[in-house]
């Protein structure tokens, strides 16, 4: 999935846009995430990612369509859940590499 974003700076403030690639399902939108929250639940045995996002630039699509598209907001969630689990792997990563 690291070839469906870039992340950008988005002018006039102080949080980074994604935009999606050519290789998405969705090339040329661009958004920003907003508030993300996981939530575990120890009886069932899984989490559940949950977050709000603002389209800056919807490309070719139309905005209220593409926020009301379910396919879409999944597709969110799994580029959202992949750049979670990329931070992580690269940070655990980079804290291994400067122990002594």
């Amino acid at each position: 999935m690291d070839s469906h974003f870039i992340v950008q700076e988005h002018p006039g403030s102080d949080f980074y846009a994604i935009h999606l690639t050519e290789d998405s399902p969705y090339p040329g939108v661009r958004f920003i995430y907003g508030t993300v929250s996981i939530k575990e639940d120890p009886n069932l045995g899984f989490a559940t990612l949950s977050f709000s996002y603002n389209i800056n630039d919807p490309g070719e699509y139309e905005h209220d369509l593409l926020k009301d598209d379910e396919d879409f907001n999944n597709y969110l969630g799994e580029l959202l859940t992949h750049i979670i689990e990329q931070g992580t792997i690269e940070r655990a990563e980079r804290d291994t590499d400067t122990r002594t």
